[in-house]
């Protein structure tokens, strides 16, 4: 075992700490959901997992436009809001196709009036 080896355990603890980040990140993309929704006031993002959830808002004064874009050495596609103040916020991720996420781009845009 590591710890038998004389190694730090403050560096058996951080590389367990990472270990457990990077599960529970694999199990969010497995089984966390992202709901949409759009209005005249603006967007909000809600992402639930394993009955905890948090909403996050965007305000439609605060939104310049929606777009599609490819994500970086990966096959999917992500939607990104651009704000304002120039900050691409992301706001859907992992869209297998580049239609369905051009599609969803302008419904988003279409549901808040813009």
């Amino acid at each position: 075992m590591m710890l038998d080896q004389h190694a730090p355990r403050a560096l058996a603890a951080f590389f367990i700490v990472i270990g457990f980040f990077v599960a529970v990140g694999l199990i969010d993309s497995v089984i966390g959901r992202t709901r949409i929704r759009a209005d005249q006031k603006g967007l909000a993002i809600r992402h639930s997992w394993l009955g905890l959830a948090f909403t996050r808002r965007v305000a439609k004064d605060d939104i310049v436009t929606i777009i599609a874009n490819a994500t970086s050495g990966s096959r999917y596609y992500q939607v990104d809001v651009i704000k304002n103040s120039g900050v691409k916020d992301v706001v859907a991720s992992y869209v297998a196709d580049r239609k369905d996420a051009e599609t969803l781009a302008a419904r988003l845009l279409h549901a808040i009036g813009s």
